[in-house]
């Protein structure tokens, strides 16, 4: 029997106060495209098409719009596995136009189990979460968001 993995990420806001911070739970394999996905779920944020991540190496992963970028490796290829390991278990995460949207990406804890995710979970969120620079409260918050995720395949 084939086994696979589940990465448990923490998904921080560091130029927002107080701190926005997730924990999801996501497929090891997951495409860095869908990630995007994910991450503009989570904070309700626009798709404004343009966005990058850096590795601990300082290697770019970008999407489509940067392909004439030197040494910029396309987000649809790459796998968070192939990425994200013991040794270098961080990744930043840039979106918007002005690339003014930071997140930082930090492996927590890698599952196995018997079977594939096919989409990814919100396990905690902060009380205030950014998304279109509104604030949204409540204990509904979580359920409306993995509602939200539930229609991202990945």
């Amino acid at each position: 029997m084939k086994t696979f993995g589940a990465n448990e990420l923490q998904i921080t806001v560091p130029m927002v106060l107080p701190r926005v911070r997730f924990r999801i739970i996501v497929p090891a394999d997951i495409k860095l495209s869908d990630l995007h996905s994910v991450i503009r779920t989570l904070t309700n944020a626009p798709d404004t098409g343009q966005y990058f991540f850096i590795d601990g190496r300082r290697t770019v992963f970008a999407d489509p719009a940067f392909r004439d970028l030197d040494r910029v490796k396309p987000v649809r290829h790459v796998g968070l596995d192939d990425i994200l390991s013991n040794s270098d278990y961080r990744l930043r995460y840039f979106s918007g136009d002005d690339d003014s949207w930071e997140h930082d990406i930090e492996l927590m804890n890698v599952t196995q189990n018997g079977r594939r995710l096919n989409r990814a979970t919100c396990l905690a969120a902060s009380r205030q979460m950014r998304g279109n620079i509104t604030r949204r409260r409540g204990r509904g918050v979580l359920a409306r968001v993995n509602r939200a995720l539930r229609r991202i395949k990945v």
